[in-house]
C-alpha cells in the first residue's frame, strides 16, 4: 500500500512551478512521435493497459501523450480537477498505489470513479530546477501490486522524457 499522502494543492498552485510547466512551451500542443513512443514503451514494459505523459498546471492535467484511453478522453486529452499526478507531484519521487480503493484518500480521487482506475504508478518529470512539470504514469482498471521492475522501468521512461522536454527548452 502507498505511503499516507500529503494534501498536493500548494505544491501544484506554486507560481515557480506553475511557470516551469509554461516554459516547456508543451501545453495544449498536439501528440509527438517522440513521446507517444514512450507512452506506447511504458504501457508494453509494465503490462498496463494505460500509459500516460501528464503536465500539470493550476487547472488541469494535460496529456501531452497516452496510450490506451478511451473516448472521450482520447480525444480531449486533459482532465479537471484532482488526479493521481497530483500526488506524485507532491510526493517528488515515484507513487505507487498497488490498490486505489483500498486507501481512504486514494479512493476519492475522481478517476477512480469516472475512469475505473484501480491502480497507479506515477514517476513525477522534474526539470533541472527541481519543479515537476507532471508525471509519466501506467494505470490498471484492476488491483496489482508493482514490481520494482516496473518502478525502475517507468523512471528510466521519463527520464527519457525530461531529457527530450530539457532538450527543447534548452533551444
Amino acid at each position: 500500500m502507498a505511503d499516507d499522502p500529503v494534501d498536493p494543492s500548494s505544491v501544484v498552485a506554486d507560481p515557480d512551478r506553475l511557470r516551469a510547466v509554461l516554459d516547456t512551451g508543451l501545453m495544449d500542443t498536439g501528440p509527438e512521435e517522440v513521446f507517444d513512443r514512450l507512452t506506447r514503451a511504458a504501457a508494453e514494459l509494465t503490462g498496463a493497459p494505460v500509459a500516460f505523459i501528464a503536465l500539470v498546471d493550476a487547472d488541469r492535467d494535460f496529456y501531452k501523450s497516452h496510450s490506451g484511453f478511451a473516448e472521450p478522453l482520447a480525444a480531449a486529452r486533459q482532465v479537471t480537477g484532482r488526479t493521481f499526478c497530483h500526488y506524485a507531484i507532491a510526493k517528488g519521487e515515484t507513487l505507487a498505489i498497488d490498490d486505489t480503493r483500498a486507501h481512504t484518500v486514494y479512493s476519492r480521487v475522481p478517476t477512480v470513479e469516472t475512469m475505473g482506475v484501480a491502480a497507479y504508478l506515477g514517476v513525477p518529470l522534474m526539470d533541472q530546477q527541481g519543479h515537476a512539470l507532471g508525471s509519466l504514469c501506467v494505470i490498471d482498471f484492476k488491483p496489482r501490486g508493482w514490481r520494482l521492475e516496473d518502478r525502475a522501468r517507468l523512471a528510466g521512461l521519463a527520464d527519457l522524457a525530461m531529457r527530450e522536454i530539457e532538450t527543447r527548452r534548452n533551444k
